[in-house]
């Protein structure tokens, strides 16, 4: 056994250029390391053979399998073969290459990796090692599907970085910390990272560390700290890396990683310790690939290596580039001048860029010298500086170069690609008019120089008509994308039909085209277009797919999730489902994509998958406050009043302003008891002042019809038709106009002349008078009728507006009853000194009670004053005046807490009040002076227009 574990070691070993220098030492390790294990069945021989296997230059999957399960055999109550075995599996998940050439993963292959950390955190649960793995194996995941998948990705590097802090709880070393800071980077917080590797404790051998701080450094745009951090690596040298005993099993030779930029292959336990470890088992045959160009129309950089991105395995000229970046330019010159650039990795060779023509020449320009080279070579110049620039994320910086590259750019033939540039920086600068006009001089200058570029002309016409939409110049863009998209059908036709190599590029352009149409479209409610455009733009897919790697840029799950919006908007619910079920297949956690669906199951009438789809979206994104939103309504009419509080308190807390969460959680709060009364008030208090509309709004559940738009280049198509904007004004607003109105005519009235209050009185007492012959109607002469009809027709009006939570109505009816008689304790009060005086019901008021309410204008059949009594004008005036009292004190309170049922209660009172000012016997205005009752009516007049005021 110790004979297999010592070839194991040799066959490590490798030379200055990173070749094996012992190609023997593999075979034979395998073949002792077997004996050893098949004939003792010892733990270490197993577990080395174990690792052996796993190390193969070409994968071998079924074997490394297979040895795991003897290994776990031969070493019960041990974590090593399971954590061996899922960092096989995790690496192999994100390997693209072996030995040069494309390697296929087996399918399931990253989900395979969890599961066996899951298994093995579910059985040891306070190993250090074993948490850091699981965190490993999801830092991996994250980083291959981070381009593709950016929420499914950030899933994972939460539970990474979840998984590192409960390790570091049990050791707190520096080899976990370092896990933790590449998962931080991960969810884009690369100064935390900084500060995590910053914090952690030295080490003999920190070179991947190193790299590692370098990396996030940049990302953090501290290129001060990034050059410091790589000149003190690049001094360091080979001695800072792990060259021991201890291995680590990964692939090197001509092998890449999908997603990992840096390529270290020990995530966190074992970065300061474990060598590579990768050694040749077997021969392969292998055959070629493909790849496409970058055709997104405005991308944040060109990849330019070593211009752009980490350069961490060579720091020599990390360090001088980001020197460059920080302003250091001299540095950066001295630094070339030294001469060759060091490699650092001891079994990783030709590390360092090299450079046909050094870069000595963009160096000077940096520092503002005028350099003598040839045109062509100037616009290269030119075009990588400020690309890297862009990757620097100085985007101010990006376009003063592009800007003085316009200048010096000598001739026609060189002025199309800095006007270009520069329009691309203007775009990702957020100023649109200015892109839109340097995409229309590039547009004019390819064909200047180019007369035949039609894929040049087609791409900066393409990122004009984006910038003009943004622009707010709908017409102009609509108009170029309407030619545009057609154009480029046919050239993508054209070149596919003649076998060229430009298919893809314009059918990426008549993609693009088609899409963003098709977007704007749906904004305009033109939804059969939209439909139109979008299936134009999925024809374009089978010639998009047909390549070896995505186009940059290509985003087809983007116009699936849009799709399925115009879809149902065309009232095609499963079709919708079916669109939006692809976008979901391609980010299962895109929150965007999960409010979609969760809006069309409820639109299908499915609220069981609706509930899933916006719970998911919670999941992936706690701040996506449509969902919770959206997840509360179902919840409640589910029954599930308190998850649905739940829900919704979610909602406003992620958006306190969110008016429609305000709203729903009033809904809910007014259907849990007498309890939650003023939470329920308090809630549609709050949502009112967001958003005056609410004032009036039935309180009815409402789902959130309002598709958001998201980072991920999704466009916000229209709201259905029955969003916030078609509200309709609730009855009382109305009656309480027609009512002050009304009043203040016949006041008006009064005033020039009495005939025809006189008339409408002797007409009031006549129909009055044939009343009292029914033998019923004399039996509701008593005032209680008059009292308990007014609130029942008001109590109605409330019932009408769409209160229905039991407690709120019987508030409301409680409230109606003080405030209808303090108008008659009024009267009483006012009396009392001098005489007594009687109050009955009218009945013909009472009928037009009735009948008012009925058609949706409500009248106060209040009891009036027996004129046999003869009462003063003053006890005329107390109910009116308290009335309009109680009715401004309540309107006072609307206005400043917007409590929807305060606000009610004013409009009652401003109706009693309207309805006893009518100068018609025998009510109260007919018994006052002209100047009372003109004050009176106005007073009521004014109310009214404060309460449609207030909406």
């Amino acid at each position: 056994m110790g004979l297999g574990a010592a070839l194991a070691v040799l066959s490590s070993v490798r030379d200055a250029d990173g070749y094996n220098l012992y190609n023997n030492a593999p075979p034979a390790a395998f073949a002792v390391l077997e004996r050893a294990a098949t004939t003792t069945g010892d733990c270490a021989a197993h577990l080395d053979l174990l690792q052996l296997i796993s190390a193969a230059d070409l994968p071998r999957d079924a074997d490394v399998a297979t040895e795991a399960q003897r290994a776990e055999d031969a070493c019960p109550n041990d974590p090593t073969p399971g954590w061996l075995l899922g960092q096989f599996q995790s690496l192999r998940a994100v390997q693209t290459d072996a030995l040069g050439l494309p390697v296929s993963v087996p399918e399931g292959t990253a989900a395979a990796a969890k599961a066996t950390f899951d298994e093995l955190v579910e059985r040891f649960p306070r190993s250090a090692t074993v948490l850091s793995g699981a965190g490993d194996a999801r830092v991996r995941e994250g980083e291959r599907i981070a381009g593709e998948r950016p929420f499914t990705a950030r899933e994972e590097f939460q539970a990474a970085a979840a998984y590192y802090r409960d390790a570091l709880e049990l050791s707190p070393t520096a080899e976990i910390s370092a896990g933790l800071a590449r998962a931080l980077v991960g969810l884009g917080e690369p100064g935390k990272a900084v500060e995590v590797l910053q914090d952690a404790a030295a080490a003999t051998t920190p070179g991947f560390r190193m790299e590692l701080l370098t990396a996030a450094q940049e990302w953090a745009h501290d290129f001060t700290g990034a050059q410091e951090t790589g000149q003190e690596h690049a001094q360091l040298g080979p001695s800072g890396y792990p060259q021991g005993n201890a291995l680590f099993a990964t692939p090197q030779s001509g092998a890449s990683f999908d997603g990992d930029e840096l390529t270290i292959p020990v995530v966190s336990w074992g970065i300061d310790r474990f060598a590579p470890l990768e050694v040749p088992l077997e021969y392969y045959e292998g055959g070629g690939g493909a790849s496409v160009d970058d055709v997104s129309f405005v991308p944040r950089y060109r990849p330019d290596a070593p211009w752009t991105g980490p350069n961490t395995r060579c720091p020599d000229w990390g360090w001088i580039r980001d020197a460059v970046l920080a302003g250091n330019a001299d540095d950066a010159l001295d630094g070339m001048a030294r001469g060759e650039l060091r490699e650092v990795r001891p079994y990783d060779a030709y590390a360092c860029p090299f450079f046909p023509h050094p870069p000595r020449n963009l160096i000077r320009l940096e520092l503002g010298e005028t350099v003598d080279v040839r045109p062509g070579i100037l616009e290269k110049l030119y075009d990588r500086r400020q690309n890297m620039w862009r990757w620097a994320g100085d985007l101010d910086r990006a376009a003063d170069v592009a800007e003085d590259w316009t200048k010096d750019a000598d001739g026609s033939r060189w002025e199309s690609l800095p006007a270009q540039r520069l329009a691309e920086i203007r775009y990702l600068q957020g100023r649109y008019a200015e892109a839109a006009s340097e995409f229309g001089a590039a547009s004019r200058a390819i064909r200047r120089a180019h007369w035949d570029d039609e894929l040049g002309h087609q791409r900066a016409e393409l990122a004009r008509a984006s910038a003009l939409l943004h622009a707010d110049r709908r017409a102009e863009a609509l108009d170029l994308l309407g030619t545009l998209a057609p154009d480029a059908e046919f050239s993508a036709a054209y070149h596919l039909q003649n076998g060229t190599q430009y298919d893809v590029e314009f059918a990426g352009v008549a993609y693009h085209a088609r899409t963003i149409l098709a977007d704007a479209q749906l904004e305009d409610s033109e939804v059969d277009a939209a439909l139109e455009s979008y299936r134009a733009a999925e024809e374009q897919l089978a010639t998009l797919d047909d390549q070896y790697s995505p186009v940059v840029g290509y985003r087809p799950e983007r116009l699936y999730n849009n799709l399925a919006l115009a879809r149902l908007a065309a009232g095609q619910e499963t079709d919708a489902a079916d669109a939006v079920e692809r976008a979901l297949d391609v980010d299962p956690m895109n929150p965007a994509f999960l409010m979609t669906a969760g809006f069309v199951a409820d639109r299908r009438g499915d609220r069981e998958k609706a509930i899933d789809y916006n719970r998911r979206a919670l999941e992936s994104d706690p701040g996506a406050y449509p969902a919770a939103n959206d997840l509360g309504v179902q919840l409640a009419r589910d029954g599930n009043n308190d998850a649905a509080v739940d829900a919704l308190q979610q909602a406003v807390t992620a958006n306190p302003d969110y008016a429609l969460g305000w709203f729903n959680l009033g809904v809910v709060h007014g259907r849990m008891g007498p309890a939650h009364l003023p939470a329920s008030q308090g809630s549609f208090a709050r949502a009112a002042r967001l958003d005056p509309d609410l004032a009036d709004r039935r309180p009815d559940l409402t789902i959130d019809a309002t598709i958001y738009r998201t980072g991920l280049d999704l466009s916000k198509p229209l709201p259905p038709g029955w969003s916030f904007g078609g509200l309709r004004p609730a009855a009382p607003a109305v009656s309480v106009g027609l009512i002050a109105v009304l009043a203040l005519a016949l006041a008006v009235a009064r005033s020039v002349g009495t005939s025809g209050q006189d008339f409408a009185s002797r007409w009031a007492e006549s129909v009055d008078h044939h009343m009292q012959k029914v033998p019923l109607v004399r039996h509701l002469r008593a005032p209680a009728w008059g009292l308990g009809l007014t609130v029942l027709l008001l109590w109605s009006s409330v019932l009408r507006q769409g209160w229905s939570q039991a407690w709120v109505l019987l508030a409301a009816a409680v409230a109606l009853a003080v405030i209808a008689g303090a108008a008659l304790r009024a009267r009483t009060a006012v009396a009392r000194p001098t005489r007594s005086t009687a109050q009955r019901s009218w009945p013909p008021g009472m009928v037009v009670g009735v009948a008012a309410t009925v058609a949706g204008a409500p009248w106060a059949p209040l009891p009036v004053l027996d004129d046999t009594d003869r009462p003063s004008t003053r006890v005329h005036v107390a109910a009116p005046l308290v009335l309009l009292a109680i009715a401004t004190i309540l309107l006072v309170e609307a206005a400043w807490l917007r409590v929807p049922l305060t606000r009610a209660m004013a409009v009652a009172a401003l109706i009693m009040a309207a309805s006893t000012l009518l100068p018609i016997g025998p009510l109260d205005g007919a018994r006052l002076r002209k100047g009372q009752l003109v004050a009176g009516a106005g007073a009521a007049f004014a109310l009214a227009l404060a309460v449609l005021g207030l909406g």
